[in-house]
């Protein structure tokens, strides 16, 4: 019997712990956004486990990340965050007049559409329309400088070269601490639950830079970026602290 090397993708949260069965000697794990936290949570034995973190091909300069520190925007300061949320958006789609998208939830961009449906050139979908919303955009339908409120998009899309120069992180994706896993995670294991957030932070700044020779900038809104900066300094890797910029 020859031996072979099977490539099979992953979602390692959904997972859980990894058994091994006997004949199987070695799993490689690769993605852009791991990390111990996930070596852990999957089971490794860190003995048995190594995480080899490695540098972006993509340089710094290409991949700006600048957090504007708007608000702390949480559910509970709605009246004071939103006003500054959406003056700070109207700045940026005054000096951005390339295609960009904005990060937010499906609750917060309710909100933010009665501030800025004045924009005809944002770009607003649901959860019944969002993959045919997003496929217009990518073609070009809504035009050459389209902005599309992305609920949902931190991930699983692809927006190289011209498709968008921009776009802008609302909120710091912290799971919702309704959720009943969420919640006792966060107090069990407050690694995971920060890193859940780094991780998707990751994610989302990597939609609109794809490649070496691409370019496009992250704004990050929501202030509690930085206090998730500097609580867990270990989770984000250097390629991404050296993309950030004040």
């Amino acid at each position: 019997m020859r031996e072979v090397l099977i490539v099979q993708p992953l979602n390692s949260e959904a997972a859980g712990k990894i058994f091994l069965p006997r004949y199987v000697k070695k799993i490689i794990l690769m993605s852009a956004t791991f990390s111990q936290v996930d070596l852990e949570s999957l089971g490794f034995d860190p003995t048995d486990a190594v995480w080899i973190p490695v540098d972006s091909e993509i340089p710094a300069g290409n991949r700006p990340v600048k957090p504007l520190n708007v608000a702390p925007i949480t559910f509970d300061n709605d009246s004071w965050s939103i006003p500054r949320i959406t003056g700070s958006i109207e700045a940026l789609l005054d000096t951005n007049n390339t295609p960009g998208i904005i990060h937010c939830t499906y609750s917060l961009a309710e909100k933010l559409k009665t501030h800025l449906s004045k924009y005809k050139r944002i770009v607003w979908h649901d959860r019944g329309n969002r993959t045919a919303v997003y496929k217009k955009f990518v073609s070009g339908e809504y035009g050459t400088d389209a902005v599309l409120i992305a609920c949902g998009m931190s991930e699983g899309i692809d927006l190289a070269y011209s498709l968008a120069r921009w776009q802008v992180i609302c909120k710091v994706p912290y799971r919702s601490l309704a959720d009943f896993k969420s919640r006792e995670s966060s107090k069990k294991n407050p690694e995971l639950y920060a890193w859940w957030a780094v991780r998707t932070i990751m994610q989302a700044t990597g939609r609109v830079c794809r490649n070496p020779d691409d370019y496009g900038i992250t704004y990050i809104l929501d202030s509690n970026f930085n206090k998730l900066l500097k609580e867990w300094p270990h989770l984000w890797p250097d390629y991404y602290k050296h993309s950030i910029i004040t």
